[in-house]
């Protein structure tokens, strides 16, 4: 009894902490959508088809029923980020139904229930990853794409990202040729966000996809060794390709997210370096005086936050304080 007792406040605890992520999980896939679609690559976070598990044994039988797998849950929709795993093993996550929570309660309901939030989880922090990352890439592309609709509207901002003075030249300041100017610097932009930016966006998939064979073939090996126990009964061998499946679950979630905190890391770097090179870039170009990556490269070597500071053979840098020749670094 006071099993069933904790098992049922550990089940309020995984309700709220799922709830909770899958309100994150769908503002920030909506987020990551956007970005995607800038980039002109597909947004999808998850996979079409979910893994190849097949529950199917062969000795049980053409009239046998699976209750083992099937649950009143599997009548019921629900968005969740394991129905790319494996859609049975929510069959039971239905807290409305009295059925559901009376299979919760038992300790193998629990860590289904685990096995899913955790699974929700490894996906709303890779979302989280992603969706900074990306945003950090198109920051710049972004402000220039606003401060061209600025343009057309007849205003302008202070530092922009584009030099005005060399676009406002030429046959530009004719009447029929300023009118085509904004349109045609938004499809430049646009055309460089999908050739620079995009080759360097954060892919949701291909991080969940480096263990995906790795996990279908060491289940496939699981079922084949459970063939030649033709004695044992069917459910019995149905609970433990069910068991197996959620010890992969978990280590498949502890896989991904290990590559999820190395991109982490690589995070914490491009926004610091980000950080850095806007203040830096806040100062006139004769007063630069320390350049986080070359300046023929850009920031984060596919976008410059002031295209002036990348055309160094145009415009030669100002001797200034702490500033080497030699390098054209501090």
């Amino acid at each position: 009894m006071l099993v069933l007792l904790c098992n049922s406040v550990e089940i309020l605890r995984l309700r709220n902490v799922l709830i909770q992520t899958l309100e994150q999980a769908q503002v920030l896939e909506a987020c990551y959508q956007a970005q995607v679609k800038m980039v002109a690559k597909e947004g999808r976070t998850n996979f079409k088809d979910p893994f190849n598990f097949q529950n199917y044994i062969a000795n049980a039988g053409e009239n046998f029923i699976n209750f083992i797998d099937d649950g009143p849950g599997d009548e019921i929709k629900i968005k969740l980020a394991i129905n790319e795993f494996d859609p049975k093993l929510r069959s039971c996550v239905n807290f409305s139904d009295p059925e559901c929570v009376k299979a919760m309660m038992m300790p193998t309901g629990v860590e289904e229930l685990r096995a899913v939030v955790q699974y929700e989880v490894m996906n709303l922090q890779a979302l989280i990853v992603g969706t900074r990352i990306n945003q950090i890439l198109l920051d710049n592309s972004q402000r220039k794409l606003c401060e061209i609709d600025f343009f057309a509207r007849e205003f302008t901002v202070a530092n922009p990202v584009f030099n005005l003075y060399d676009k406002l030249q030429g046959q530009n300041i004719f009447p029929n040729n300023l009118i085509k100017l904004p349109n045609l610097e938004r499809s430049q932009q646009k055309a460089k966000i999908e050739q620079q930016v995009g080759d360097n966006y954060y892919n949701i998939i291909k991080r969940k996809q480096s263990t995906k064979e790795s996990v279908e073939k060491i289940f496939k090996n699981i079922k084949n060794a459970t063939s030649h126990l033709k004695e044992q009964k069917v459910e019995i061998t149905q609970k433990q390709l069910r068991g197996a499946k959620l010890v992969l679950c978990h280590d498949y979630c502890q896989e991904v997210l290990a590559r999820i905190y190395c991109d982490s890391i690589k995070l914490q770097i491009l926004h610091e370096t980000d950080a850095l090179r806007k203040r830096v870039y806040l100062l006139p170009r004769e007063s630069m005086f320390l350049e986080v990556f070359p300046a023929k490269a850009g920031e984060h070597q596919f976008a410059a936050y002031n295209e002036d500071h990348a055309e160094k053979e145009s415009l030669p840098y100002a001797q200034t304080l702490f500033f080497s020749k030699s390098d054209n670094r501090i």
